[in-house]
């Protein structure tokens, strides 16, 4: 079995890891910055912490320094997307839905196999929208009550009441109704 991806602390500097030009850069190309522009505002980061005799930036005065080296727009999307860097790598883990179908088959989330929801349709499905929230900078969602149906339905395991126990699982705590 292959070792779970730890998850990464955001590179700002602090008690687990110091502030590091380079894996400040790194994290922001990885969001979509050109290594130029990353490496030019970790550097503005790095003399700002030398500055003001530093050792971490803050989420917010980063934002400041994005602006002041990115502009309005780039700089606040820039941080945005830093702030989604770690969610994007349980996405990539895989551990949104893993979680919940491990639980449900008493194993774990990394030898958990989707049959249903690991069709590349849904896969891309769930991309795009990711994609297009962003694209339209959206930071809250809302949504009234989700249906949970009734019935059976034939899955890779047989037939399951719907909703099946992991879609429980995953709506643990969310605005439920018939």
């Amino acid at each position: 079995m292959s070792e779970p991806r730890r998850r990464d602390p955001l590179p700002l500097g602090g008690e687990e890891l110091p502030f590091s030009k380079g894996l400040l850069a790194r994290a922001l190309a990885g969001t979509g910055l050109s290594s130029g522009r990353a490496y030019e505002l970790a550097l503005r980061v790095e003399r700002d912490l030398a500055e003001r005799g530093e050792r971490v930036v803050e989420l917010e005065r980063l934002e400041e320094l994005a602006v002041e080296v990115l502009g309005a727009e780039d700089g606040p999307r820039a941080v945005r997307r830093l702030r989604r860097y770690r969610d994007l790598q349980d996405l990539d883990n895989g551990l949104w839905a893993a979680g919940a179908e491990a639980a449900v088959h008493g194993t774990t989330p990394e030898r958990v196999h989707f049959h249903e929801v690991g069709a590349l349709d849904a896969i891309i499905d769930m991309l795009g929208v990711m994609a297009a929230c962003e694209e339209l900078g959206f930071d809250e969602f809302y949504t009234r009550p989700v249906t949970l149906g009734r019935g059976w339905a034939e899955m890779a395991h047989g037939t399951f009441p719907v909703p099946p126990p992991a879609v429980l699982r995953l709506l643990e705590g969310v605005p439920v109704r018939d």
